[in-house]
């Protein structure tokens, strides 16, 4: 078997740790400000920032005061203090307010993960079940294929999810509850289901 051939046959593997990578290095920001490495947890947001939106409301914040795994609002992390009290970014987003980028936390509050709670139920369900066929098919186990219809029913909510935030925050729709709009269990539910049928 060529080089080429064997790395053929390895792309499942070598996306699948790459994804692994991707997705677990994000939970090194919060670890490095936690035991005062500041300058490596600065850098893996900046390298984040590159690939997700980091908003605070969206966020996974770990090692706070009151619990080792949170989430806030916006309107929590300027009773903090974490955030500043108007928008650090009009001209870009005028509504709902923006606090993404720059904004990693503190240690009362707890450091963010500079990967979007959505971000990584999508690809934590992708790497789960990519695994999962992996091992099954390297063990000889035998995978059933799942339907097209089934496979597009399980995209179909991020992707419409998606589509009303786009268009409930251009429009600003100020009519649309704010439960919705910033429900956390929402985006992991979707994002996983979406990971999980890509995977």
């Amino acid at each position: 078997m060529s080089k080429a051939d064997r790395f053929i046959e390895n792309l499942p593997l070598i996306l699948v740790l790459v994804v692994w990578v991707y997705v677990l290095v994000p939970f090194l920001a919060p670890v490095a400000y936690y035991f005062g490495h500041d300058d490596l947890g600065f850098r893996i947001n900046e390298i984040y920032e590159q690939f997700c939106h980091q908003r605070v409301e969206r966020s996974l914040f770990l090692f706070g005061e009151e619990s080792p795994i949170a989430f806030y609002s916006v309107d929590q992390l300027k009773e903090a203090g974490v955030i500043p009290e108007t928008n650090p970014d009009p001209q870009h987003y005028e509504w709902p307010e923006y606090f993404g980028h720059g904004y990693p936390g503190n240690a009362e509050v707890g450091w963010k993960v500079p990967l979007c709670i959505r971000d990584i139920a999508l690809y934590g369900g992708f790497v789960l079940i990519s695994t999962l066929i992996l091992i099954m098919a390297r063990r000889g186990r035998r995978i059933a294929k799942v339907p097209m219809c089934i496979l597009v029913a399980l995209l179909l909510p991020m992707i419409v999810d998606g589509v009303a935030q786009t268009v409930i925050e251009g429009l600003e729709l100020t009519w649309v509850p704010q439960w919705y709009i910033h429900s956390i269990s929402k985006r992991i539910f979707t994002g996983a289901l979406f990971g999980g049928a890509l995977g």
